[in-house]
């Protein structure tokens, strides 16, 4: 008994897949036990300690390159906490101890998989049940709060799926997800998903389409702009996968940039007239307008900017905005430049470029394995990043934070 305790507390799967599903349904755990978020987050970091330095002991990682830059990196975002003295708070700490989780333990997990990728799809499968749930959840009692009919409990009450939106300024609908964009941000990974387990036949056909379209009504009823995005991404991925059956990889890149021309040109034609103005507005007030459109995101990247130019070989400490007007950049590169200086910039970048080459010298197996929509689901969460705050592993990053790592170490170490 104690001995499969044990193994199953030192099982660095088991830790991924619950810490996996443990953050997506805290979204819906909070909103009846609102202390889950401290539990969650005390029980992973004590977890992942022990995990790692079982792993260390083992010798099962820091044996690649890519892991042993991602080691370099979190001890170059360790020294710049170390350094910022102010800012050596506990979340910054824990913050960490999360993306040891990430950036070694789930990009790992796949490393000596024999199972034919049984557990990624398990883990992409959880993923999908728990956020089509949420996504179903939503939508009823999104369309029932707007036909005015009350559900017992008040479970379709304002106070419960509505919470503040941009900057704090307003109402904003969040639906079971804890808040919107948490919603719009799983659902565009629930549509990847679905699409790519329909591709490989586990998921059929008669739930992955009504589960494509939930995701889009969410996206749209949560008004997340990022999510959006995503959902252009998937769209333009699909038509390439579409075209390249008929046409070579070159004829088909071409046909997704003329369909992109062609949609700029509809937009444009559509709507003429608030291009125009926004053109002038650029014009006139250049900052300003582009603050409007990035929601205040460019004010932070400016700031972050100036930040890093101050500090810029170790940053202000990982975690430490407060050279921000707002608790982080939402952007990845100029979060990492703000925290962590060139040093952990450049360490992350060098990891970026090994994966990358990778994925390209695997890209025959990754085909295939019917694995190429995998590739685009990265694509989609550093889309998101660049917009966001995911992939970094912040006390505030979401579920596709890790479906981001899971599938990153299973693509690389692809057999």
């Amino acid at each position: 008994m104690m001995e499969t305790l044990r193994k199953t507390i030192l099982n660095k799967k088991i830790l991924v897949m619950c810490f996996l599903t443990g953050y997506l349904l805290r979204g819906i755990i909070y909103h009846f036990i609102p202390v889950v978020n401290t539990v969650f987050t005390y029980v992973f970091s004590v977890w992942t300690l022990i995990v790692l330095i079982s792993e260390i002991m083992q010798k099962k990682i820091l044996s690649d390159p890519a892991e042993k830059v991602t080691a370099c990196f979190l001890a170059a975002a360790a020294v710049s906490l170390a350094l910022s003295g102010a800012s050596f708070e506990a979340d910054a700490v824990i913050s960490l101890i999360q993306l040891t989780l990430l950036m070694i333990l789930a990009f790992t997990a796949m490393k000596d998989d024999e199972s034919g990728g049984r557990y990624y799809q398990t883990a992409a499968l959880t993923a999908w049940c728990v956020i089509i749930f949420l996504g179903l959840i939503s939508t009823a009692a999104y369309v029932t709060y707007r036909a005015g009919i009350r559900l017992p409990f008040g479970l379709n009450s304002a106070s419960r799926i509505f919470t503040y939106g941009h900057l704090g300024n307003d109402e904003r609908f969040c639906g079971y997800f804890g808040y919107s964009t948490d919603g719009g941000n799983l659902c565009a990974l629930c549509l990847v998903l679905s699409v790519w387990l329909m591709k490989v036949r586990k998921l059929p056909v008669w739930a992955g389409i009504p589960s494509c379209l939930i995701c889009l009504f969410m996206i749209y009823a949560l008004d997340v702009r990022t999510s959006m995005i995503e959902v252009m991404i998937t769209a333009l991925a699909g038509c390439y996968f579409l075209i390249r059956k008929k046409l070579s990889a070159k004829k088909a890149v071409l046909s997704v940039v003329l369909l992109i021309v062609l949609g700029a040109a509809a937009v444009y034609i559509l709507k003429t007239e608030k291009i125009l103005s926004l053109t002038a507005q650029l014009r006139e007030d250049p900052a300003g307008t582009l603050r409007f459109l990035s929601t205040g995101r460019t004010v932070y990247w400016a700031q972050a900017f100036e930040a890093f130019l101050k500090k810029p070989l170790f940053g202000w400490g990982w975690l430490n905005s407060s050279q921000l007007t707002f608790f982080d950049a939402h952007n990845i590169i100029f979060n990492l430049l703000l925290w962590t200086g060139a040093a952990g910039t450049g360490l992350f970048a060098v990891f970026a470029v090994i994966l990358i080459r990778k994925l390209v010298l695997n890209r025959k197996k990754i085909t295939e394995k019917q694995l190429a929509w995998l590739t685009v689901l990265l694509l989609c969460i550093l889309a998101e990043a660049m917009l966001d705050r995911c992939i970094a592993g912040t006390a505030n990053t979401g579920p596709e934070t890790t479906m981001f790592w899971l599938t990153a170490g299973y693509l690389y170490y692809l057999k």
